[in-house]
């Protein structure tokens, strides 16, 4: 199951989430959203744009606790 961080981001709720190997952005997170994903090279962050485009960070990090710091400071 997908673990969930609630934030504000231009007056808009927002969460970021932290995906399972079974899980895909599509059916876990919401324009807005910023989304930690698992791969086999590490964790990729993403972010979902209002109109459902993905962008994601180029290179992985070594732990989904790195990667939501990371969001967190941004």
């Amino acid at each position: 199951m997908a673990g969930r961080i609630q934030y504000r981001f231009n007056d808009q709720a927002c969460e970021t989430v932290i995906l399972d190997d079974a899980e895909t952005i599509a059916n876990q997170c919401s324009p807005g959203d910023a989304a930690v994903v698992p791969s086999a090279d590490g964790w990729w962050i993403c972010f979902v744009g209002a109109h459902g485009d993905v962008s994601c960070w180029e290179g992985t990090l070594d732990s989904a606790e790195e990667a939501v710091e990371i969001i967190n400071a941004a």
